[in-house]
C-alpha cells in the first residue's frame, strides 16, 4: 500500500563530502576555473598557449657569436712543461713547436709574456699575441678555417660513402 504521507528525504544527509570523496578535491573556485568572467576561452593557460609557435621579427645576433677556447701568452710556459713531459710538444734547438689546435684550443691572447721562443699553430691569434710572440724570435702560424672545414666535409663524405 502507499503511505499517505511523504516520507523525508534521507539523500546525502550528514555526508560531509556530498559524494566528491576527499574535500580537498571539490574546493572553491579553483577547483572550477575562476568565478565570474571565467571560462575556456579566458584562461590564462589558453591565452598564452601559442606564443612560441611560429615566432617571427628578428633573430637575436648575440646568440649566434662563438666563443673560442682560449689560451693566454701567460699560460704558454706552464703548457709548455706540462706538455713536454707528456711528449705533445716537440723541442727542436731552442724553438719549441706547439700546435694548440691539437690540444683543442682555438685562441692565442696576449695577456702575460713570453720568455722563450715559440713556434706556435692556432686558428687565430690577437695582434698584440704575435707581436710579443715575434719580439722574442718565435712565429705563430694562424691555420686558415676554410682548409679545417673543407678537412671536415671530406672526412664526413668519406664516412657516408662507407
Amino acid at each position: 500500500m502507499a503511505r499517505k504521507e511523504k516520507r523525508k528525504s534521507n539523500k546525502m544527509r550528514a555526508r560531509t563530502t556530498h559524494g566528491w570523496g576527499s574535500m580537498k578535491k571539490h574546493r572553491g573556485a579553483g577547483n572550477r576555473g575562476g568565478r565570474g568572467n571565467a571560462g575556456s576561452t579566458k584562461q590564462r593557460a589558453q591565452l598564452y598557449l601559442g606564443k612560441g609557435l611560429n615566432k617571427k621579427g628578428f633573430k637575436n645576433l648575440n646568440s649566434s657569436k662563438k666563443e673560442f677556447i682560449t689560451i693566454n701568452t701567460l699560460e704558454l710556459n706552464s703548457l709548455y712543461e706540462r706538455m713536454l713531459k707528456s711528449g705533445k710538444i716537440k723541442q727542436s734547438d731552442n724553438i719549441i713547436n706547439i700546435d694548440l689546435n691539437l690540444l683543442g684550443i682555438e685562441k692565442l691572447l696576449a695577456k702575460g709574456t713570453v720568455d722563450k721562443k715559440f713556434n706556435i699553430n692556432v686558428l687565430i691569434a690577437s695582434k698584440k699575441a704575435i707581436e710579443k710572440i715575434e719580439s722574442v724570435g718565435g712565429k705563430v702560424n694562424l691555420l686558415s678555417t676554410k682548409n679545417t672545414e673543407e678537412e671536415e666535409d671530406n672526412s664526413q663524405e668519406e664516412v657516408s660513402e662507407k
